[in-house]
């Protein structure tokens, strides 16, 4: 009688509560981490300050060519929360607006390296031969420098801003995502679903972008939240060195190498982006944790 009755339930119907309820299951795992939820909250703070601070930040004409040399160098006050820098700039306005720039950069750098090394890593998993060969090797002579290092090699050569920074790191970071790929598309693409698509005559291409792709985004997903915050610390690095961001943009990594002149008499002027840096990746490597976990298939029996 049950047999009889499930049968005549359409397999949509079934299918439905059923992903909403491992959706559900993973919002929980990931909710009850509470170092977890406690990145999630710093990030959520962090993209309303970048998608809002320009409205409401008390010197907007701060942020980027404004002078007030009869108050530079004012410590944390009332007036100013923290301080102004050795223009007379409010540094509380800045770090907030420049809260935003940090994110866009690390929102362009991962999604640009992401899609990048898939696609790369997708064609040497699933075409291998002689395509793996190359390419693995090409990202073997990449992965042979240490990230920071290629990056502010690339940065030097093509000339400090913020656009060639942006490369630079991508071109970095890349090489990671195209190793995971493959390393994800050689296992899907021994399973039985990929053999019957070849049975029906699905061309090599179309098996990548429909059947293997789609199945190797998870691990990709996770490597993604865990590279963000080191994207945004790369960038500052880079900014601070004066290869990315140039004067008079308030990005973080700049505002910190303009503080190293009166440091420490007037420590405020880096000690402030410098701990907005430190929040912003922490924050990052927290909810990056997260997903790791609440996507972990051995950790689904812990619920």
């Amino acid at each position: 009688m049950i047999t009889s009755d499930l049968k005549e339930i359409p397999v949509s119907e079934i299918a439905i509560p059923v992903q909403k309820n491992a959706l559900r299951l993973l919002v929980r795992r990931f909710i009850k981490n509470p170092l977890s939820a406690s990145g999630f909250l710093l990030v959520l703070i962090l993209v309303l300050i970048a998608l809002t601070a320009k409205y409401w930040v008390p010197y907007p004409e701060d942020i980027l060519t404004a002078r007030r040399m009869d108050e530079n160098l004012q410590p944390p006050s009332e007036k100013y929360w923290m301080g102004t820098d050795s223009l007379g700039r409010d540094i509380f306005s800045r770090v907030m607006v420049g809260t935003g720039l940090s994110l866009q950069v690390g929102v362009t750098v991962v999604l640009l390296a992401a899609i990048l090394g898939t696609f790369i890593g997708g064609i040497a998993g699933y075409y291998g031969g002689w395509i793996d060969q190359v390419t693995m090797r090409i990202t073997d002579g990449f992965l042979a420098f240490p990230s920071l290092v290629l990056a502010l090699g690339v940065a030097a050569a093509l000339g400090p801003s913020l656009m060639n920074a942006l490369l630079s790191i991508t071109i970095a970071w890349w090489p990671w995502y195209a190793r995971l790929v493959r390393a994800q598309a050689l296992s899907v693409s021994n399973q039985e679903f990929i053999e019957a698509a070849r049975a029906l005559g699905s061309s090599k291409f179309r098996i990548l972008l429909k059947h293997i792709l789609p199945n190797v985004m998870v691990p990709v997903i996770v490597q993604a939240s865990l590279d963000f915050g080191y994207v945004v610390l790369t960038a500052t690095s880079l900014s601070f060195l004066g290869l990315g961001a140039q004067r008079p943009f308030p990005e973080w990594g700049l505002m910190v190498s303009e503080g190293r002149t009166v440091f420490p008499a007037s420590w405020w002027v880096s000690i402030f982006p410098g701990l907005a840096i430190f929040i912003t990746v922490v924050a990052f490597n927290l909810i990056g944790d997260g997903i790791r976990e609440m996507l972990d298939p051995r950790l689904r029996n812990r619920i």
